[in-house]
């Protein structure tokens, strides 16, 4: 007998009755006869019965990656002697018609975890069907919408061109990093339906929402948490202000000779202007063919502005922001936020007109940006980093047409708690195709 496939199938020695395995090209059929054991009628409960017959059940069973293995089962159909009803006997193989092992679908529900894996390649690694791997994550893979956190962060995801509305909003708890829920819409209307199916009592738990500059979740946000404080994410603030930036670069790049040096340096060292000023790096000085003599970084980025007073002024302006965002607190900062705002006007620049028009809009959502949670302030970067992982998802499966079952499989491999539920009911996430039109057939 052998008795490692019997540890490989999970059962003991005592279990098996008879048991061989047959190879054939890429194909292992393990055939097995378990040992015969009484069980009560079902309809009766009467442990009178006896043998009726043998039925072969072939499942499917990942236990060996490289090869198709199949489990011939060779299954006891008792009858009762007192209620004539006919029953199998209990296996620890598969469920009731069913014909892929237990253990290959919880197999394919560890591998549906990774955001890497497909369910072509899933099936592929299991040596099953990808339509049977969509019908087991259907089956046991359900995922409700969780409580309405504390501190709730809002953004969308890019779903692509070819569903109705391009972009989906994702709710994620920001204390946690879990996803509480995804809607397939950012647009206001269908977002404020939604929370009609959300319990209002939810509501008041909501203390701080986090979003980027989009009015829609600020109206969103203001309207169903009365309570909240509504804070604009630092970081798009921080990248609206370093594309206004770039802008003036390249608005006074072009203003140059294609082959001067000032040209080269606004076209090739203009990663300098986006770091921060202590930030680069005092390298030992080397020589720079185009400029003529050695150079490090410093002195080329001390060289960039003094091309133009309009990019110097963008650039210090700049990094006096990012002192700001960065050593500031929520007493002190609104003084310092007017000043900043007073001297960009002065500067007049027409790339940082939306700055400008942001910073006078968003005054109250900025400052309260300041305001920490615990240790740290509010930001959106574990929304930002969830949608990196969808972004992987996405690319990697191509296309998803079912966006419940986009959903369900976004959260099973991010929410870190979240487990298949193993005792569900067959059910498909199937959406209802077009109707076929009249047609009229062919004679021969």
């Amino acid at each position: 007998m052998n008795y490692d496939t019997i540890n490989l199938l999970g059962l003991q020695p005592d279990d098996i009755q008879d048991l061989n395995i047959v190879r054939t090209d890429n194909n292992v059929f393990i055939n097995v006869t378990l040992t015969k054991k009484i069980k009560p009628c079902p309809c009766c409960g009467s442990l009178n019965a006896n043998i009726k017959d043998y039925k072969i059940k072939k499942i499917t069973h990942s236990i060996f990656n490289t090869n198709n293995t199949y489990i011939n089962y060779r299954c006891r159909r008792f009858i009762c002697n007192d209620c004539h009803k006919s029953f199998l006997e209990d296996n620890p193989f598969i469920a009731a018609r069913q014909r892929i092992s237990n253990a290959t679908i919880i197999q394919v529900l560890k591998d549906c975890k990774r955001l890497n894996y497909t369910f072509t390649s899933i099936g592929e690694k299991n040596h099953i069907s990808t339509s049977s791997v969509v019908n087991i994550f259907g089956q046991y893979v359900t995922m409700y919408p969780g409580s309405l956190p504390r501190v709730l962060s809002i953004d969308e995801f890019y779903l692509g061109k070819t569903w109705d509305n391009k972009f989906a909003c994702i709710f994620i708890d920001w204390e946690t990093s879990q996803i509480i829920d995804i809607f397939p819409s950012r647009k206001k209307f269908k977002l404020y339906s939604y929370m009609q199916y959300i319990n209002r009592s939810e509501f008041s738990n909501v203390k701080y929402v986090s979003i980027d500059m989009n009015p829609t979740y600020r109206d969103f946000a203001y309207h169903h948490f009365k309570n909240c404080l509504v804070m604009v994410d630092s970081f798009h603030v921080v990248k609206n202000i370093n594309d206004a930036l770039r802008n003036v670069r390249i608005h006074v790049m072009y203003k140059q000779d294609k082959d001067s040096v000032n040209y080269y340096l606004l076209k090739h060292w203009n990663h300098l202007l986006m770091k921060r000023k202590g930030g680069i790096e005092d390298n030992i000085p080397q020589y720079n063919k185009k400029i003529g003599y050695a150079i490090n970084k410093p002195q080329i980025l001390e060289l960039m502005l003094r091309i133009d007073p309009l990019l110097k002024n963008a650039y210090e302006w700049k990094e006096d922001y990012l002192d700001f965002n960065e050593d500031y607190t929520y007493k002190n900062a609104a003084k310092r936020y007017d000043e900043l705002y007073n001297e960009l006007v002065k500067l007049n620049m027409n790339e940082f007109k939306d700055v400008v028009g942001f910073l006078k809009n968003w005054r109250t959502e900025i400052l309260n940006s300041f305001i920490p949670v615990g240790q740290r302030r509010i930001s959106n970067g574990p929304i930002e980093s969830i949608n990196g992982r969808i972004k992987v998802l996405l690319k990697t499966s191509l296309k998803y047409k079912n966006f419940e079952r986009l959903r369900s499989r976004i959260m099973y491999c991010i929410n870190k708690d979240s487990l298949p539920l193993l005792t569900n009911k067959k059910k498909t996430n199937r959406e209802p195709g077009k109707e076929r039109g009249n047609y009229k057939k062919n004679k021969k």
